[in-house]
């Protein structure tokens, strides 16, 4: 019986060793999709430096594959604070990707100069006739100053 016990302890030690070990960066895929059925599937998500830190420039790189022809007019970085009003910052792309294209999107933006919680979006958008947004993508993370 002591011997099963000992086996269990070991084997159930293994098994939290990969639980425990503390990632670099975002390797561990955080944030979340924020659309449904995104043309650009993200398949990394880096924030560097992780944590943000009060008052510096945070850089995302953001890696995917388009699923389809996509036109990408606009790449915008959404910042909420304390669950107060969005503060967006917006890039012009005007660029035509591929089905299958794999492409990497390197954004700079401030992590925040006040204490407290914030969620910030990356989104890929283009406009229809209309001059309403169709959103291609977007990713979201949280983290707290």
């Amino acid at each position: 019986m002591k011997g099963l016990f000992v086996t269990l302890l070991v084997l159930s030690l293994a098994s939290a060793s990969n639980f425990l070990e503390v990632q670099d960066g975002l390797e561990a895929q955080e944030g979340t999709q924020c659309i449904p059925n995104p043309l650009y599937n993200v398949t990394s998500f880096d924030v560097t430096p992780w944590p943000p830190v009060i008052n510096q420039n945070l850089v995302i790189n953001m890696t995917g594959v388009f699923l389809a022809n996509v036109y990408v007019e606009n790449l915008s970085v959404g910042t909420n604070f304390n669950r107060q009003n969005w503060n967006w910052q917006h890039s012009q792309l005007n660029h035509n990707f591929t089905q299958g294209q794999v492409y990497s999107f390197i954004v700079n933006t401030q992590a925040g100069q006040q204490s407290g919680k914030y969620l910030k979006q990356v989104v890929l958008s283009n406009q229809d006739n209309h001059q309403n947004y169709q959103h291609i993508s977007c990713w979201q993370f949280l983290y707290s100053l």
